[in-house]
């Protein structure tokens, strides 16, 4: 049962219908339908978000919104607030919008979204905000790195490790050496581009979803972390992947059709591709030991560690197959 007082706080007492939605990986997310009809998405937000987070969100969104970018509306507090803490978690609501999720994208798609985020890269490049509440280091390879370094060594000898060795000495040969330059031009990305961010009706985006990791930062990551998830057909359920060529066509041909890229970032772009593979294969390793972070798909997998071992290995499987972009 959702809590009354946040149900009461955004309107949404007595709801016509409570649908909780099974894929995300970190929040706990709702459809509930209002007594008016609409529906709206009320979300039970993870510790790694915070107000500020959520206050950041509500600013960057207002700001793409009104200057034409597809984001969602934020629904606020008698007190002007976008969050609302009970029973020790925060939680938001925004409205609903149009369109539906994919899973596996066409080359139209793909290039349509990719529009989507050179577009809000330019917006965002002209607002000159700094977010109050960025995660910590998120997409800093170098420091997580060092993170998952500790992890591996703490963990060495250990049953869980053995099962892994193979891999460990796989990423930590790897990862150093697709780290990107320090002195690349910096502006507020959106940090978290995987497919199911995105809303489409037919091949047309309609939506750029979920700013919790808006930080500052090259938009290379932005583009590294699209092709990570968009060019893999095969998804993270896996220890395979398959590379799909057409779309990191698509992909380019998109995002340079609205957004402003240097022929060095250009250059940059296969590099950043492969990093974000890798990192967010390494952050999958040291949450195989951790147990701690990442949803899992139940229904597929017995254990976190058993989904968060397969994803490892699928991120190894497609940096083998982009190595050569």
């Amino acid at each position: 049962m959702l809590p009354e007082a946040v149900l009461k706080i955004f309107g949404l007492t007595d709801p016509d219908m409570v649908i909780k939605n099974e894929a995300g990986l970190i929040h706990k997310t709702y459809f509930v339908m209002n007594p008016k009809g609409e529906t709206r998405i009320l979300q039970r937000l993870h510790s790694v978000v915070h107000s500020e987070t959520c206050e950041d969100a509500h600013i960057i969104t207002e700001y793409a919104r009104t200057r034409g970018v597809p984001v969602p509306e934020f629904m606020l507090t008698k007190e002007g607030k976008p969050w609302f803490l009970c029973e020790g978690s925060l939680w938001r609501c925004m409205k609903s919008m149009p369109g539906h999720g994919k899973k596996i994208l066409t080359p139209d798609a793909a290039e349509s979204a990719a529009a989507l985020v050179g577009q809000f890269h330019a917006v965002m490049a002209e607002s000159g905000y700094i977010c109050r509440g960025a995660i910590p280091h998120f997409h800093d390879a170098p420091y997580i790195f060092k993170q998952c370094l500790e992890v591996f060594d703490k963990e060495k000898g250990s049953a869980l490790f053995g099962v892994v060795a193979k891999e460990v000495e796989q990423y930590c040969a790897l990862l150093p050496k697709q780290f990107l330059p320090d002195d690349l031009p910096q502006q507020l990305v959106h940090g978290d581009l995987k497919i199911s961010n995105f809303l489409f009706r037919g091949s047309r985006a309609t939506a750029l979803l979920d700013f919790d990791t808006c930080m500052t930062h090259t938009p290379l990551v932005d583009i590294g972390d699209a092709l990570r998830s968009w060019c893999n057909s095969a998804g993270e359920d896996t220890e395979y992947a398959v590379f799909d060529k057409k779309i990191y066509t698509a992909v380019m041909r998109g995002y340079l059709s609205t957004a402003s890229f240097s022929s060095a970032e250009c250059g940059l772009v296969p590099q950043a591709f492969r990093l974000i593979a890798l990192e967010c294969g390494i952050r999958f390793l040291k949450d195989y030991f951790e147990d701690a972070y990442f949803g899992w798909n139940q229904k597929k997998f017995a254990s976190r560690r058993e989904h968060n071992l397969a994803r490892v290995r699928g991120q190894l499987n497609l940096y083998e197959q982009i190595k050569g972009l």
